[in-house]
């Protein structure tokens, strides 16, 4: 089979101009066929959308305005106002609403409306009044109404005052609302030749056989309906010409297929250098790695001086070479410093196996006590192992250097270790308890003032848990101190309570280990500093890292 040998440019440039042409095709064919069935229902639908956009604005608005009805309705029934007292205080919101509110006023169990403006007059052939009462509706709006005081639209909003005194004079609260801006927010509406308009379904040649609709003499136009939310029929109405929705439909399929043709062959052309521009860096990239692959170790690549894409990987290239040079140099000193450290252990051991045995000579038990301990844990230290050690390793390294320390530090009275066997083969993180003990020396026993102290260590299981805990009762832990020092344990950060290494390093590790909810956590109790370390339990299996 005869191998493809096309370049990549020619494939880049073959491949997207295929697709392209294959895609401008199935468009053009698809809108042919489908923009007169989808044209006018999607004109249709997006029409309708809007209108019920502004509907659902109108119908917000109108919610706002209950809203605030019912914090005055509130504030009068709290308040336990009287009728001038309400009045006078709904004239001043008035004065503060003067854009929304025409006038305030309050209805009596007769149906007298009080008004703020001092007239009083009967509301009970009102229809709103009726659907109110009838209907005992929490909130009614009138339809379009003539204000007696300024000839302008109006509508009556009506909210029941359920008062706990049961004033007969407080019944109900009424708002008349000037509706020029909710005639505004419909008139906002100006598509094709129509313009929105918001009724109240009582307005001539809108009820048609039982339905809402338009005469006959607007039959050729197309009629969009919304209902206003909260209102009694309510209507927010935009009627245009039905031609109107085909208009566009086709110079769009025209003026497609000019931007189409205009624009596929200013892709080919961007295309063909475009890929040229990709395709002849990675081939000079692609020859400097040859050369790098033969052993040349002066060449570099030119193109790290490129500000785009190709000279990142330019410049990556260079320093993959100087890293890798740079790698293997340490890797051949690496190797010549751990043949010389080898030798270094080994020389210490034969050296305290020399003093061991003489002091034993000389009778000096402490001494050889001393220098065994000192032994026992270099070894265990500087050995070879894994990063984690069984429980009963770490206790025996403990123990070895609680050896060393309590010839130097006389006031450790007496160290107490509890715990239960099987924990003893649990794995936890080499270098665990020390740091806990000689942190426990320095900060608690050495400033202990001279006075006899102990040391306790004991680990004991949850149903879930190892809890270990390192305590001293030597100089307490300040409570604010503990409080900033478990606080920087618990964010991982250091400088923030000057926490020593020791804590730090331990705690870390843990997390590390085993996540953010396992730890240390420092505790002061009855007299007693601990370190206290959470791990989870394992019973002796490696928990690897999350």
């Amino acid at each position: 089979m005869k191998k493809w040998s096309m370049t990549i440019q020619q494939r880049i440039t073959i491949t997207v101009g295929a697709c392209f042409i294959l895609l401008l095709v199935s468009i053009s064919a698809y809108l042919i066929r489908e923009t007169a069935a989808k044209t006018v229902p999607f004109n249709r639908n997006l029409t309708q959308q809007i209108v019920d956009a502004r509907a659902g604005e109108i119908s917000s608005w109108l919610q706002q305005r209950k809203g605030e009805l019912d914090a005055l309705a509130y504030l009068i029934i709290h308040e336990q106002m009287s009728l001038e007292e309400t009045l006078s205080m709904l004239d001043r919101y008035r004065y503060h609403k003067d854009s929304i509110y025409e006038s305030f006023g309050i209805i009596d169990d007769k149906g007298r409306l009080h008004s703020t403006s001092g007239h009083i007059f009967s509301v009970t052939h009102r229809p709103y009044y009726q659907r109110m009462v009838q209907d005992e509706r929490p909130f009614v709006v009138s339809n379009f109404i003539c204000s007696g005081s300024n000839q302008e639209e109006i509508v009556v909003m009506l909210y029941p005052l359920q008062s706990a005194a049961d004033d007969p004079f407080m019944k109900y609260l009424s708002a008349a609302v000037p509706i020029s801006q909710l005639q505004q927010m419909a008139n906002a509406i100006q598509l094709y030749d129509g313009k929105g308009q918001l009724l109240d379904g009582v307005q001539d040649g809108f009820f048609m056989d039982g339905e809402l609709g338009l005469d006959k003499e607007y039959q050729d136009r197309e009629l969009f309906t919304a209902s206003i939310q909260d209102t009694a029929d309510w209507v927010l109405s935009l009627d245009v010409e039905r031609t109107q929705l085909y208009v566009g439909m086709t110079s769009m399929l025209k003026s497609i297929a000019i931007i189409s043709m205009v624009v596929g062959s200013v892709l080919i052309v961007m295309l063909m250098v475009l890929s040229s521009s990709i395709v002849k860096p990675i081939q000079w990239l692609k020859q400097d790695m040859i050369k790098a692959g033969e052993g040349d170790r002066m060449i570099r690549s030119t193109l790290d001086t490129r500000g785009d894409e190709i000279g990142t990987l330019g410049q990556s290239f260079n320093d993959m070479l100087t890293k890798l040079y740079s790698t293997e140099q340490e890797k051949r000193s690496m190797e010549l410093r751990l043949l010389h450290e080898q030798l270094k252990p080994h020389f210490i051991y034969n050296t305290l196996d020399t003093i061991q045995w003489t002091a034993a000579d000389y009778g000096a038990d402490e001494v050889v006590e001393l220098v065994e301990a000192l032994a026992a844990y270099l070894r265990l230290g500087l050995g070879d192992g894994d990063d984690f050690v069984p429980l009963h390793q770490e206790l025996l390294h403990v123990e070895n250097y609680l050896i060393i320390q309590r010839v130097r530090y006389r006031q450790i009275a007496d160290v107490r270790i509890e715990y239960e066997d099987e924990l003893l083969e649990e794995r936890v993180p080499r270098f665990t308890l020390q740091p806990l003990v000689e942190n426990a020396i320095y900060h608690g026993i050495k400033r202990a003032g001279g006075k006899l102290c102990e040391i306790a260590i004991w680990i004991e299981r949850t149903e879930s848990e190892v809890l270990i805990y390192v305590g001293n009762n030597g100089h307490p832990l300040e409570p604010g101190r503990m409080n900033a020092l478990n606080e920087a344990l618990r964010s991982s950060h250091r400088r923030e309570a000057g926490i020593g290494f020791g804590l730090y390093n331990v705690n870390r590790r843990i997390q590390i280990a085993y996540g953010k909810s396992y730890g240390l956590q420092l505790q002061v109790e009855q007299g007693w500093t601990s370190s206290i370390v959470r791990i989870p339990f394992s019973g002796g299996e490696m928990i690897p890292d999350e």
